[in-house]
């Protein structure tokens, strides 16, 4: 899977069809995958199955499983993926956990801040385009 490809999907999943973040609201970290609290940004490249033991490794970074679940890994993810998806997590897990806890505005519903929180993160990549809403109507 290429980085472009990645990035096409966490926007149509976390963008335009506005699913929230799979963050515990007990604590920091999120889930790859979880009955309650939905999957994180990795999460919805991998099966439930593998989301499910690397979860109960209570390993939180994706370098982490890489290192520790290098088979499982490389079923869904090249090395090269590695440096995006370390960004995209911490998308998910710090700037989209903000955008919903924002006390003085609600921004979980505005497409447009989940799309320039995350043309921020991966502004330094310059191999990926992050979509434009206008592109998608």
């Amino acid at each position: 899977m290429t980085d472009q490809e990645i990035v096409d999907k966490v926007f149509d999943h976390f963008i335009l069809q506005m699913t929230p973040p799979a963050v515990d609201p007990k604590g920091p970290g999120c889930y790859y995958h979880h009955e309650e609290y939905g999957c994180c940004v990795v999460g919805i490249f991998i099966d439930s199955k593998t989301g499910d033991d690397w979860d109960n490794d209570d390993l939180g970074s994706i370098d982490e499983i890489r290192d520790l679940h290098t088979e499982e890994y490389h079923q869904y993810f090249t090395d090269e993926n590695l440096p995006l998806l370390i960004e995209l997590q911490h998308w998910h897990d710090d700037d989209l956990r903000r955008l919903f806890q924002n006390e003085d505005e609600d921004l979980s519903d505005d497409r447009e801040s989940r799309r320039a929180t995350l043309a921020h993160r991966l502004s330094d990549f310059d191999h990926i385009t992050v979509p434009s809403l206008d592109d998608h109507g």
